[in-house]
């Protein structure tokens, strides 16, 4: 009896040891993101992270970059692209199906990961790194009738956590 008590206590004291561990290990990964506003969408992104805007036209397309932690945002306006062909050639065009046709020419193997929503698919990428090299990277990019939104990183973890936490300004 003496050490069937004992064996409950040791197991108590485990699950609560477990459970300290557990809040700890999340409550790290929470301080360790932030949240950005990058105009036209918000995203979580690593606390260390410092985005330099790369180019901009606020009209269609801005670019930003994160040295330190080798990650590249990019912001399309579909929405302008698709309305600035429509009246200067007259031709309707669909930005989404274009740029997926170009993704599936570019010979990029898109990954089988689970999303939490239908408008993100994941892609094994190259990367130019900031010192020249070209390096195995992934890219997440997040897509809809308005915009495009593509997070590159040598990270697929990174780039999927930030891809899924975008929301979209409206």
């Amino acid at each position: 009896m003496e050490n069937k008590n004992k064996v409950l206590i040791c197991i108590i004291i485990f699950v609560i040891a477990a459970a300290s561990l557990v809040a700890i290990t999340i409550s790290s990964e929470e301080n360790n993101n932030q949240s950005a506003d990058f105009g036209a969408f918000t995203m979580t992104i690593p606390s260390n992270a410092q985005f330099e805007q790369i180019n901009s036209s606020s009209e269609f397309a801005e670019t930003y970059i994160d040295n330190e932690n080798s990650i590249m945002v990019s912001f399309l306006n579909s929405s302008y692209i698709e309305e600035n062909v429509q009246n200067s050639t007259g031709y309707t065009i669909d930005f989404k199906e274009i740029c997926t046709k170009y993704l599936e020419q570019m010979n990029l193997t898109k990954l089988d990961e689970s999303s939490n929503s239908s408008n993100i698919e994941f892609y094994n990428d190259k990367m130019i790194s900031t010192n020249g090299n070209v390096q195995q990277g992934y890219a997440g990019i997040y897509s809809d009738d308005n915009q495009m939104i593509i997070v590159e990183c040598p990270d697929l973890d990174l780039v999927k956590n930030m891809t899924q936490s975008i929301k979209i300004k409206v």
